[in-house]
This record gives C-alpha cells, sequence and structure tokens, in this order.
C-alpha cells in the first residue's frame, strides 16, 4: 500500500517539478544551465541520502560491465528535464 502512495506523491511531484524548474529558467536565462542547476540539486540529494544510509558503492568492474544501454537512463532524463523546462 506505502508503494501506491509513494506513486501517487511521485506523480504530483512531476507537474510540480516542472513549474519550479520554468521559474528556475528565468532565473538562469537559458534551459541548458538550468537543467544542469537542476540534476546538481538532485545529484547532492542522492549522494546525502546515500551517505545517510551507507549504501555500498559499485565497483568499477561491475559498472564496466553494464550494457551500454543501461546508461541511457541517465541521458533521458537529461532531456526530459531540459524539455520540460523549455515547453
Amino acid at each position: 500500500m506505502y508503494l501506491i502512495l509513494l506513486a501517487v506523491l511521485v506523480g504530483f511531484a512531476l507537474p510540480v517539478q516542472a513549474g519550479i524548474n520554468a521559474q528556475l529558467r528565468l532565473t538562469m536565462g537559458h534551459p541548458i544551465p538550468t537543467a544542469f542547476v537542476s540534476f546538481l540539486v538532485g545529484t547532492l540529494a542522492l549522494g546525502g541520502i546515500a551517505l545517510a544510509l551507507r549504501t555500498p558503492v559499485p565497483a568499477a568492474r561491475a559498472m564496466a560491465a553494464a550494457p551500454a544501454w543501461h546508461w541511457i537512463g541517465g541521458l533521458l532524463g537529461a532531456m526530459y528535464i531540459a524539455a520540460a523546462v523549455v515547453l
């Protein structure tokens, strides 16, 4: 049940994020630096959470073994944020 609640909350957060990033674009002046700042803040937040939870860092060997298409998720996320800022 808590996963359903989490999904609903995340669903509500998406349009809020788009609105916040659109306002940030007015301050930043361009969608690319805006998307960069958005990802930087998210990266710092995830890093803090990973440290707090003591999440193990994957070995470089394991990361290198991942197929190239596994890395596309980050690219698609960046494209989504940049497009949401522009649109």
